[in-house]
């Protein structure tokens, strides 16, 4: 784990196994550098998995970590390669006498709702009730009391509440590699800010969808620019088909697909531009 940190500098490192997630970056307050860190099996050797669980797992961080030059062996994970989100947030109740006071309750990963943050009241399929920010919390029992410094209008319980302060913003994946291993293709799944660019990409699936229950927000502010993506099939799916989720500001630009598929599923704001 690498929490409430700031230039952290990984280097020239090989990793063959982790016991469970492989690196978990949260609630970071400065970036954290992986350059020239791979993931892979083994020369020779007949195991075929490295990490039980996500290889990076990134969550609610107020600087996004940058990949520059990584290597990273097909489904040698046994969940995904990449997972960026920031935790919803739930408002659980409203005083009534001050609607600027309510409950929220959330994951317990990183260091979300500080005095000052930027919070968003959102859906899944996109629509904004406003923003306020925070003036007042404490956390007890797994909630945070929240006091706004002004009302979001309609704001009800069971609304999800995003902060715009710990969404990895700054986050870039620049000049990585993922190839074909012997147990399969990479996963990876993308719902806040990144910059994704000059990557070589060989049979992966990128999901670019907010979970309902957990993992958001809506993906916005998502730039796609200069990979070759290889392989046959789906590769990419933005949005999602049952009408519920959506996207913002999506934007793949001057990338190479040889062979595969891009599906977009009610996603909004999704821009292609000089791709082959």
């Amino acid at each position: 784990k690498i929490e409430e940190s700031s230039q952290v500098h990984f280097r020239d490192l090989v990793i063959h196994q982790a016991p469970e997630f492989m690196v978990l970056p949260s609630g970071n307050r400065g970036p954290v550098r992986f350059e020239n860190v791979d993931m892979v099996v083994p020369v020779g050797t007949k195991e075929r998995l490295v990490s039980w669980r996500d290889v990076f797992h990134v969550k609610n961080n107020r600087y996004g970590p940058i990949w520059e030059d990584c290597e990273f062996d097909g489904w040698a994970m046994q969940d995904d390669l990449f997972n960026l989100t920031a935790n919803w947030g739930f408002v659980d109740t409203i005083n009534s006498d001050h609607p600027m006071i309510i409950v929220n309750f959330t994951g317990n990963e990183g260091d979300p709702w500080g005095t000052g943050d930027w919070l968003t009241a959102e859906q899944l399929n996109g629509n904004t009730k406003g923003s306020a920010r925070v003036a007042y919390s404490v956390a007890s029992g797994g909630k945070y009391y929240i006091e706004l410094d002004r009302e979001i209008p309609g704001l009800a319980v069971g609304d999800r509440l995003y902060d715009e302060e710990t969404s990895n913003r700054g986050a870039v994946i620049r000049r990585c590699r993922t190839y074909a291993g012997d147990a399969g293709t990479a996963t990876w799944r993308q719902r806040t800010p990144v910059l994704i660019e000059d990557n070589y990409f060989q049979d992966f699936y990128l999901w670019i969808n907010g979970e309902w229950d957990a993992e958001g927000p809506v993906p916005e502010d998502i730039t796609i620019r200069r990979n070759t993506f290889k392989g046959s099939g789906r590769f990419i799916d933005t949005g999602y088909d049952s009408g519920q989720r959506a996207t913002r500001n999506i934007m793949f630009l001057d990338n190479l697909f040889d062979h595969p598929s891009v599906g977009l599923h009610l996603a909004y704001d999704v821009l292609f531009a000089c791709n082959n």
